[in-house]
């Protein structure tokens, strides 16, 4: 019987073994038989044209390729490369560019459409990779393609003119998304450039009449840049450019005789720079900057500088709406050499340095101030007394709340200047809920599951006494934030400011005595610093936790032992 079984087992097993070489070799055959028709399809002939192949009429692509070299390389003119949607994949797994390998190459020739492709993983040499055009050539269409993870750029028009980029996405690139040294009378429109190390990059001299427009830029170190002895003569228009490392958009050494007009330039660490220098090593060059002009462009948000002009002559600034940035709106330095004849007006700002329109008398100014009617004007989503204001610092403020039952919470909290109600409670860790009302913007009903009626027989007062005040004040403003009626700092709903201390009273508790902001170090509360301190807050210490511990005043300090610690060191205590 055992014998039997064995013998039955070891038939089962050699039919099996069989049965699966036979399926493997026809896997192997069929998928051969596939593979020979996967390609880039001849329209006219029918020809298959697979990776390094040279592409001699229009084709589509059937198929996903994985090339060990070069992708497909043009060899005809007036032909299109329709890539269906699929992958041209080169051997860069990492685009570390450890060899040079080209997805495209247009070789020299004209009329020609490259679109609907996924081109990745190819890497980088003398002509940037990996729709590289080098030469006298003449009207490309590039559009709807998606390049990433190149080791050098994704898209480049070297030497091409009179050609359209549009409506590609490049990311994951070491050098620019999109690149052109030379290239005239090209048009670079609604494509996304990002996580690139810049977005688009034009240089030279020669990269002259190009138009720059409706792109999306973001994630890159920087968003657009025209340098290195040129380019001049171009447009960059209607871009929304925002969260890049350094710039928004960098114009150095010889870029001429540029428009910049309508762009969107927020959050980036400065907006739009224009410098002799070199944008990573700072080597700073002969040829000047000049004669560029910007204009109608709204510049916020930036960490560093709005516009800055360094080291360059002669451009126009006009009617642009710069606010909210951090070190100053515009800013005019003498470098290398003295930076004379910037002018401009009608801009609207809130700082300048060295810079004033034309219209205006006072230095460090512009013609209009940043003004605002609405939060939802501003980027900080913060109007204050009619102007925009960056959340630039983070202050303390004192939170109160006393329940029907007379029990008591007491914070002190860290927040962003001008924060509103609701965003102090969420910092404080202070479970609240509410309504929002499109037009009155939100209105509490219940702080820690607490809730006020719907017969109002109670509800939450809101009030406040200020720094230098020792009475409580009733709000006449709700805590916001606000809606489309108050939709204001101060006037429509209430917006912090340091020391501020704010009470929420269930007007069935009757009145909450006065708090002012405790004497660092004085845990007794006795205006002195000593010994009975450290006794007070090491007997806190071993009782509860201070986040429960209520005290007359509202202490900046967390009681803990290093609070202790530093105590016992300034009194002198060993």
């Amino acid at each position: 019987m055992a014998k039997f079984k064995k013998a039955k087992i070891g038939i089962k097993f050699k039919t099996w073994t069989i049965e699966t070489g036979i399926i493997g070799i026809l896997f192997v055959l069929f998928a051969s038989y596939v593979n020979a028709d996967c390609g880039c399809i001849g329209v006219n002939t029918n020809t298959i044209y697979k990776c390094e192949d040279y592409v001699n009429e229009s084709c589509v692509l059937n198929c996903s390729l994985i090339c060990s070299g070069n992708g497909l390389t043009v060899n005809a003119h007036n032909i299109i490369l329709d890539g269906n949607g699929y992958n041209l994949m080169g051997p860069e797994i990492n685009y570390l560019g450890d060899s040079y390998t080209v997805g495209i190459i247009t070789n020299n020739k004209e009329n020609i459409t490259i679109r609907n492709f996924e081109i990745r993983n190819f890497s980088n040499g003398i002509i940037p990779v990996p729709l590289s055009m080098g030469g006298s050539m003449k009207n490309y269409s590039i559009m709807n393609n998606r390049v990433h993870h190149m080791s050098s750029c994704g898209i480049s028009l070297s030497g091409a003119s009179d050609s359209k980029i549009i409506n590609n996405t490049c990311y994951s690139i070491n050098l620019d998304g999109i690149y052109s040294s030379p290239g005239n009378n090209n048009i670079i429109e609604n494509n996304t450039c990002y996580n690139n190390k810049g977005g688009i990059g034009f240089y030279g001299s020669t990269t002259q009449n190009n138009t720059i427009k409706n792109n999306n830029l973001y994630n890159n170190k920087w968003g657009i840049i025209l340098g290195w002895d040129g380019p001049n003569h171009n447009k960059i228009l209607n871009n929304t450019i925002y969260n890049n490392t350094y710039f928004g958009i960098y114009i150095y050494y010889g870029s001429s005789f540029n428009e910049i007009y309508n762009n969107t330039i927020k959050n980036n660490k400065n907006g739009i720079f224009l410098t002799k220098c070199h944008p990573v090593t700072n080597n700073c060059y002969t040829n000047n900057v000049t004669n560029n002009t910007i204009a109608y462009n709204k510049i916020s948000g930036n960490s560093a500088y709005g516009i800055y002009i360094n080291s360059s002559t002669n451009n126009t600034i006009v009617s642009n709406k710069i606010c909210e940035n951090g070190v100053s709106d515009v800013a005019v330095f003498n470098g290398t050499i003295n930076a004379t004849g910037n002018l401009g007006d009608n801009n609207s700002c809130t700082l300048g340095m060295n810079y004033k329109d034309i219209s205006t008398g006072a230095n460090n100014s512009c013609a209009n101030i940043c003004t605002c009617s609405s939060n939802s004007e501003c980027l900080s989503n913060k109007c204050v007394n009619g102007i925009c204001k960056s959340q630039s610092k983070n202050i303390t403020v004192g939170l109160i709340v006393k329940f029907p039952n007379n029990s008591t919470i007491t914070k002190c909290v860290q927040v962003q200047e001008y924060a509103n109600g609701k965003e102090i409670f969420d910092t404080a860790g202070i479970e609240i809920n509410g309504t929002t009302s499109a037009d009155y913007g939100f209105f509490l009903n219940c702080i820690n599951s607490t809730c006020s009626p719907s017969d109002w027989s109670w509800y939450w007062g809101f009030e406040m006494h200020k720094i230098n005040e020792t009475n409580w004040s009733s709000m006449s403003v709700g805590m916001g934030p606000g809606g489309t009626s108050n939709d204001i700092c101060d006037s429509g709903h209430y917006c912090a400011r340091d020391g501020d201390i704010i009470l929420f009273n269930a007007t069935t508790g009757g009145s909450v005595k006065n708090y002012s902001w405790c004497m660092k170090g004085d845990f007794d509360n006795n205006n002195l610093i000593d010994i009975f301190d450290v006794v007070t807050a090491l007997d806190y210490l071993s009782e509860k936790n201070y986040s429960d511990y209520s005290e007359e005043c509202i202490r900046k300090e967390y009681l803990n032992l290093f609070e202790i610690f530093k105590l016992i060191e300034k009194i002198g205590l060993s």
